[in-house]
């Protein structure tokens, strides 16, 4: 978690809950800069979507690791995938996301996301119309979540040493 060191550099204030877009390996810009302001909340956003606002960091400009990201946030904006659920629920930040659609993991991801960490669903339109605040705003008022532990390494190593003694 690298959220004192943004502080520190002026990047963040104490006060402001940052807020990871993150749509994971597959290019989907949202229009951050037509979304209306919350004081409180600042956007980390992908470079490449050119969003300049006062309420918004790009990813590119930190020096950080995605998953140090993820850890420094409060929340994740994102669609169901391994990589980004994954690193929410292990450093226990909440998650909105919105539906990929036709993809088979998906239905058994989302299930697991709702169980791990504080998380709600919203559809695209809804992000695309900037009318997610609501949704956000109840995610980011819930209990900070438990973080799920990081066993995914040992519970493989067990199973590789089965399948070698046998």
């Amino acid at each position: 978690n690298r959220r004192a060191k943004l502080i520190e550099q002026g990047l963040v204030a104490e006060h402001e809950r940052l807020v990871l877009v993150a749509m994971g390996g597959i290019d989907h810009p949202l229009p951050v800069a037509e979304w209306p302001k919350a004081r409180h909340i600042r956007y980390l956003l992908p470079a490449a979507w050119d969003v300049e606002r006062d309420d918004c960091l790009t990813i590119d400009e930190l020096d950080y690791s995605f998953s140090d990201l993820v850890a420094s946030s409060d929340a994740v904006i994102t669609k169901p995938g391994y990589g980004t659920f994954t690193e929410a629920a292990v450093h226990a930040v909440s998650v909105l996301y919105v539906r990929r659609g036709n993809w088979p993991e998906e239905p058994a991801l989302m299930r697991w996301i709702q169980q791990a960490v504080s998380s709600k669903e919203v559809t695209r339109g809804v992000l695309e119309r900037g009318e997610h605040l609501p949704a956000l705003e109840s995610l980011l008022s819930q209990p900070e979540p438990v973080p799920v532990p990081a066993t995914g390494a040992d519970e493989a190593a067990v199973i590789l040493q089965e399948m070698l003694v046998d």
